[in-house]
């Protein structure tokens, strides 16, 4: 990396490593990514295995709502790391610097030798994406997807410029891997060799049916060797389909448009697009090399590609498009790079100003990780629930089963931390247990059956049976 790039790779790590900060090493986190911890760390503690997942003993005792290769990589991290609210945040983390160094690597590919230093143009662009920050702390599923994604993408790419067979084996190898991490959803970049083919005149027919089943074999054929390999891989697959994928473009409603993700990928991306426009506008009189719109185009329809066929169902979420942000930004970086690095180039390493920002840059970047490292002693999201689940589990006895009022039934989050902290499982059927937990407000006859704990709760009352 040349030194005159390396304070601009810094400051963008520091920006980062300060937006996620809040939420990166609080105990609190959203409801899916809690769900997925606590199935990793049952995993890597023995409960359930890779085919056959564990959460509780009365929710999901067999969870196939999603594909297991996720879940196994954490469970090792688990298993070298140990049972940390840490452990699954740095695997969150490590997910997004990996992803980090795939874009530079896939802009590295793609630029001329001018601007191919730029790289953290497009990281820079990716980081203020919100979802990304978001996304960043909260263990989603769509974080180790988007390494795949972003590997298939790249190795597409290279197959173009050398050792055509071996890197499309490899791709098609990745696009399985994001298969198996969060399903159909993943195998966005096997359109990648169509938009080549689309948009570059010099790419004959011949060279795309030959790449497009090349990859699709090789998707074919890790899937085949998977399911000769383990057993329960096929039943454990197909139990997936039947109950995630049929079931939500049957009977799963969570927006009330298709077109939800469309707006939500427009609004995620706006901060993007102001910059690129603000940027046009004042560099409009800068002098630079042309700009390759084809990548431009490519990359943009190849993020179109993951985003539009979520259309399908009406359950959508905005994480669902986390895995084709690298590639918009991307996209979004070669229209400004060319003019920008007519700023850079005439940039004087000596010069006082360039000295001063490559201090300030490290400086930057050793306070974002103090800054993210002091965050960690907070508490974030869900508060109040955390506190109140520690003091709970000082009362029950190890990995026991409560009663938990209907009202509570659907609180997934509650059912998370109380399992994650302390190995409890709850059930809103039966309703005739040794403890039972009600929120503050209730008031039900069956209470006359138990008396209440003397527990300095937040939010709930733990009763005990008379």
């Amino acid at each position: 990396m040349k030194s005159k790039h390396l304070p601009f790779f810094l400051t963008v790590t520091a920006i980062f490593f300060i937006i996620i900060s809040p939420n990166m090493f609080s105990d609190g986190m959203f409801m899916d990514g809690l769900i997925y911890s606590v199935i990793s760390r049952n995993l890597a503690q023995g409960l359930g295995s890779f085919w056959q997942l564990f959460f509780s003993e009365t929710l999901f005792a067999h969870f196939h709502e999603h594909p297991p290769l996720m879940f196994g990589i954490q469970s090792l991290f688990f298993k070298i790391f140990g049972d940390s609210i840490l452990t699954e945040r740095f695997y969150s983390l490590a997910n997004f610097l990996i992803t980090g160094w795939i874009i530079v690597e896939i802009w590295k590919t793609i630029t001329p030798k001018t601007i191919k230093h730029i790289g953290w143009l497009p990281l820079f662009f990716w980081v203020i994406i919100p979802l990304v920050a978001w996304a960043a702390p909260n263990n989603m599923l769509e974080g180790s997807m988007m390494i795949f994604t972003s590997l298939a993408t790249l190795f597409i790419i290279k197959s173009y410029q050398s050792k055509q067979y071996i890197n499309l084996i490899l791709s098609g190898s990745f696009v399985f891997l994001a298969f198996l991490t969060k399903g159909f959803v993943g195998l966005f970049p096997l359109s990648l060799p169509f938009w080549i083919f689309l948009i570059k005149p010099e790419i004959k027919i011949k060279r795309f049916f030959t790449d497009t089943i090349i990859l699709n074999i090789s998707v074919i054929i890790s899937l085949t060797i998977v399911i000769l390999l383990f057993s329960e891989s096929k039943n454990s697959l197909l139990a997936y389909i039947n109950e995630q994928v049929i079931n939500s473009i049957n009977n799963t409603k969570t927006v009330s448009t298709r077109f939800f993700i469309i707006l939500r990928l427009l609004k995620e991306l706006l901060p993007i697009g102001v910059l690129v426009g603000l940027a046009l506008v004042f560099l409009r009189k800068k002098k630079a090399e042309n700009i390759n719109y084809d990548w431009v185009i490519i990359l943009t329809l190849l993020g179109l590609s993951g985003v539009a066929p979520i259309m399908i169902s009406l359950k959508q979420s905005g994480f669902y498009i986390l895995p084709t942000f690298p590639i918009f930004s991307i996209a979004f970086a070669l229209i400004i790079a060319p003019k920008l690095q007519t700023i850079i180039t005439n940039i004087e390493i000596s010069n006082l100003k360039f000295r001063i920002f490559k201090t300030v840059s490290i400086i930057l970047f050793i306070c974002s990780i103090t800054i993210m490292a002091y965050a960690g002693t907070k508490v974030g999201r869900n508060k109040d629930m955390i506190s109140d689940v520690k003091n709970i589990i000082n009362i029950l006895p190890a990995n026991s089963t409560i009663s938990i009022e209907q009202q509570l039934g659907s609180n997934w989050s509650l059912y998370g931390y109380l399992y994650r902290i302390g190995h409890i499982s709850v059930d809103a059927k039966n309703l005739n247990l040794e403890y039972y937990l009600t929120k503050k407000e209730t008031t039900d006859d069956k209470l006359n059956n138990y008396e209440k704990l003397p527990l300095n709760l937040k939010e709930y009352n733990l009763y005990k049976k008379k």
